[in-house]
């Protein structure tokens, strides 16, 4: 019990702290201590993943201005994280604090990244 305590503290600490920081990348901890030390921001957070996952990464860029209050949301479709699927990095700004998120892309090649071959 005393072992995954210091780690959560270390957790909460960090998100609570994330407006001096440069970034908090999105995971199953950093989540879990995002809806205990910010509820209305994790679920912000959480409503951006599920875009995200939905509509691929580009696409919820593009789209995440509009529907949530972010600053400089955008997908870097040239890097994949060479995992199975292939997942996609995905930046934005919330109330002061920059978050990362790696979106799943579908297997294979992903809509935002197939290009028309040149005639």
């Amino acid at each position: 019990m005393h072992t995954l305590a210091l780690p959560m503290f270390a957790v909460t600490a960090l998100i609570v702290a994330a407006p001096t920081l440069a970034q908090v990348t999105i995971n199953a901890t950093t989540l879990d201590a995002l809806e205990q030390a910010k509820p209305d921001e994790f679920r912000k957070v959480s409503a951006i993943y599920r875009i995200a996952s939905e509509d691929g990464c580009a696409s919820a860029a593009r789209t995440l201005k509009a529907r949530f209050d972010v600053g400089d949301a955008r997908c870097e479709p040239n890097l994949l994280m060479t995992s199975d699927p292939p997942k996609q990095r995905l930046t934005f700004t919330l109330e002061g604090t920059t978050y990362v998120i790696f979106v799943r892309t579908s297997r294979g090649m992903n809509k935002d990244l197939v290009r028309k071959p040149p005639q």
